[in-house]
């Protein structure tokens, strides 16, 4: 689960998948009108909600208080969330959540009669880099002083594809949990893919599992048919090419790479020739042993 996410997030940032809504705001850098001690406005998009100890808080000056939330390219979005308050969630702010179009701030939700601490406001899609969320002051009875207390500020959206003003298109569909993609290849660490996933660096895994399709495991080596090379052939071969008998050479390994599952089938099929050849010499020494104690028992 935890590696699909992450691919995910690759590829929704390089836009190779279809993006679905995501908090966009997290972790991105912030600007306030002012902070009260060490509640800073980053403490505002840093994906924690509930902790008191993790708010923006302004200062205690005359309203308005805002924060601004810089995107760092532009997305398409089209829902807000915030919460408010001081040990829980209990000062609803009035407030305008605004977006810059290049030259000036302009207000896409007006909440000036919002009387609730937790917002969730979706609106129609529009195109930005920064989000500021306005705060006008506190509703009624919200409670003493002129704070802007914001538990977290989230905003909803996905990537904008500037290079033509049109939407990403994207090769990879998005089912469930699962990623897809049906055609052309995929490379990490390098712009050639040669397969249809090429990887040009190390590849950290638990368990690697192959498909045999079609190939053959090498169980043959115990068929009666077999034919077995005798060891003066091995040692002839070795002694004119340098390697085993149907194993690459070192040289056209180096040149050509090794396929795991090829090279695998052929170490085991050389392990089963192997076991053919002790078990053969095996035999060969018990009836030399079994020789010798008959030549002993005559004397």
């Amino acid at each position: 689960m935890i590696l699909k996410k992450i691919i995910s997030m690759f590829l929704i940032c390089t836009g190779l998948l279809s993006a679905q809504n995501t908090n966009i705001a997290l972790g991105k850098p912030t600007l306030a009108d002012s902070v009260l001690d060490s509640n800073t406005s980053s403490k505002a998009v840093d994906g924690d909600n509930q902790n008191v100890h993790n708010r923006w808080v302004s200062a205690n000056t005359s309203w308005p208080h805002w924060i601004e939330v810089d995107l760092q390219e532009d997305f398409e979005i089209e829902q807000l969330k915030f919460w408010t308050g001081s040990g829980g969630y209990n000062r609803a702010v009035r407030y305008e959540f605004q977006i810059w179009n290049g030259s000036t701030w302009v207000t896409i939700v007006d909440g000036n009669s919002n009387s609730l601490a937790i917002v969730d406001k979706s609106f129609s899609k529009v195109t930005t880099s920064k989000v500021r969320l306005y705060g006008i002051g506190e509703s009624i009875g919200g409670g003493a002083g002129n704070y802007f207390r914001l538990y977290e500020l989230e905003v909803y959206g996905i990537p904008k594809n500037t290079g033509n003003g049109s939407e990403s298109s994207s090769l990879w569909t998005a089912i469930g949990n699962d990623i897809n993609y049906i055609d052309g290849n995929v490379g990490i660490g390098t712009e050639t893919p040669d397969a249809e996933l090429t990887v040009k660096g190390k590849i950290h895994t638990k368990e690697v599992k192959v498909d045999l399709e079609g190939a053959v495991a090498p169980d043959y080596v115990f068929y009666d048919d077999y034919k077995l090379r005798t060891l003066k052939e091995v040692q002839h071969y070795i002694d004119k090419y340098g390697h085993l008998p149907n194993i690459p050479s070192a040289k056209q390994m180096q040149q050509e790479g090794i396929r795991l599952k090829e090279m695998n089938l052929k170490l085991l099929e050389k392990i089963e020739e192997l076991t053919l050849y002790i078990l053969t010499q095996n035999k060969k020494q018990m009836q030399l042993e079994k020789r010798i104690e008959q030549l002993e028992s005559q004397n």
